[in-house]
């Protein structure tokens, strides 16, 4: 079937669709709301002070997407010079010294999608949970790269709308063919859970992802247009249900093309692992003062919890270099070159992160509670510290696994120097040197991975499994040629000594 476009046959297309939420979804409407609101948590809320970054609601104090968000997210996945493409969604051409340059309205309309369905849940398994609004709400920290500990007024919280959220969806657009609502409901089919269409706050870090499934597709004819605008005794437009004859069709050709390795992250804890969520914390002094996350009972490694541990893993990396090459260097000098080094990779507050995590998920259901109570020691007397008793509940599990996770070419810094950084990153995180969650110092968090990657040769269909220093060798040289690696290594090397010596080429 062509992409082309002709004649159109219908007046007015109406197509209606449920999103269903794959991860957690946070678009904001720049207002905070205070705890006291949340009544269905009650008890809870009225002990947390603070306040939380809010979602769009609409007149029922419902969560909803903006059509907007919707819009912008396929829009973004498009060739923008496609005819086709610019008769569906616009264009505004480049402004010239004589004014604006020209523009054309688009023929898609997609409105606001509102909440139809929320999960089944209670406070005690999702923190905070309202379901009048149909949300709960996520605490986050800052971390010091150093440290490893909580930075100091870092605490942040966000409202959010769970995964398995479904929302309605009703697009609407004017004068098409039978070949442009075909190529309509192919892009829709993109919605698919991936990270290229998700939506909102942190979808670098897995959150936003939405899977779209099509319901129905009515048409108003041009000739039932005329019939309804010259018949006063017909209240409504007559519009035709057509779901049953139409299909979506490949777009491959209008979508811009999108250079992004996939890759997936097995997790084998070593020990109990604490990613704490002080969502579920009672307040009870019975109960346990840190309590690890989790969704459905199942454990939980947020994409955010991993993309900060790889983050500070190769700030430490960049820190440890700068320094052996220059152990004169002040400190501060050393971490603020570092920085900048880092936020070209793992982006800022300005930039996305050139990788994009997902949650890693107890899928096989293995998650069990471990509770251990601990004593503070008199650093004095050496004895117990009167009433410094405290607990916590982590989960044991087996294995966790993530979704898929990408590596985005269009946000990677110029050079090779941060293949030679993340080649760093993986050999300590296959050998076990990474650790996540509460707890690193008395042996929580320890974990070692296996990385899953396909091969991008178009000949080769090879998948790796990089457990080891090995298999992560025997990947690049079967990709690449033999000495890929050293070359890499010699380039991020490079580009230390050119940040010393205050040359900028490769990095900032």
């Amino acid at each position: 079937m062509s992409l082309s476009n002709s004649a159109y046959d219908y007046a007015r297309v109406q197509i209606h669709g449920i999103l269903t939420c794959k991860s957690d979804l946070h678009i904001g409407d720049g207002d905070l709301g205070i705890f006291e609101e949340r009544k269905d948590n009650k008890e809870r809320s009225e002990g947390c002070t603070g306040s939380y970054n809010t979602v769009y609601l609409d007149h029922e104090e419902r969560a909803y997407i903006p059509g907007s968000s919707l819009r912008g997210s396929l829009s973004a996945l498009l060739d923008e010079n496609n005819a086709t493409i610019q008769k569906l969604f616009g264009y505004e051409r480049s402004v010239t010294n004589t004014g604006y340059g020209e523009r054309l309205a688009g023929k898609v309309r997609i409105f606001d999608a509102h909440m139809t369905k929320t999960i089944a849940t209670d406070g005690d398994k999702t923190p905070y949970w309202y379901e009048k609004r149909g949300t709960f709400i996520s605490h986050g920290i800052s971390l010091d790269d150093v440290t490893g500990t909580t930075e100091k007024g870092k605490l942040f919280r966000y409202e959010l709308v769970p995964a398995d959220t479904k929302f309605a969806v009703e697009i609407e657009a004017d004068k098409l063919n039978k070949n442009e609502i075909e190529i309509l409901l192919g892009l829709l089919t993109r919605w698919n859970g991936a990270s290229a269409t998700a939506i909102g706050k942190g979808t670098s870090k897995g959150y936003g992802r939405i899977e779209w499934r099509h319901t129905k597709t009515k048409v108003l004819s041009i000739d039932a247009l005329h019939q309804w605008a010259h018949n006063a005794t017909i209240e409504k437009p007559p519009f035709s249900d057509i779901t049953s004859e139409i299909n979506a069709i490949d777009i491959s050709a209008l979508i811009k093309k999108q250079q992004r390795y996939e890759f997936s992250i097995d997790i084998y804890p070593l020990s109990p692992l604490l990613c704490n969520e002080p969502g579920f914390v009672t307040g009870d002094k019975e109960d346990a003062g840190q309590v690890f996350y989790a969704r459905n009972d199942k454990a939980v490694i947020p994409g955010s919890t991993l993309a900060g541990v790889v983050r500070a893993r190769g700030r430490k990396i960049l820190m440890t270099l700068l320094h052996q090459a220059d152990p004169q260097k002040a400190l501060d000098d050393i971490a603020n070159k570092a920085d900048k080094m880092i936020e070209e990779l793992f982006g800022n507050k300005d930039r996305q992160s050139a990788i994009e995590f997902s949650d890693a998920t107890d899928t096989a259901c293995t998650t069990t509670k471990h509770l251990q109570y601990f004593n503070a020691i008199d650093r004095f007397t050496g004895g117990v510290k009167e009433g410094a008793l405290f607990n916590v509940e982590a989960a044991q599990c087996d294995h966790l696994e993530t979704e898929t996770c990408y590596l985005n070419l269009g946000r990677l810094p110029e050079g090779d120097w941060w293949k030679g950084l993340l080649l760093f990153i993986v050999r300590d995180a296959v050998e076990g040197e990474l650790a996540v969650g509460w707890g690193k110092s008395k042996g929580y968090g320890s974990l070692t991975i296996t990385l899953n990657t396909k091969s991008y040769k178009e000949i080769n269909t090879k998948n790796y499994q990089i457990n080891n220093q090995s298999s992560l060798v025997d990947a690049i040289n079967n990709e690449f040629n033999t000495g890929t690696a050293e070359n890499w290594i010699k380039a991020l090397h490079e580009v230390i000594n050119n940040c010393l010596t205050n040359k900028t080429k490769g990095a900032a």
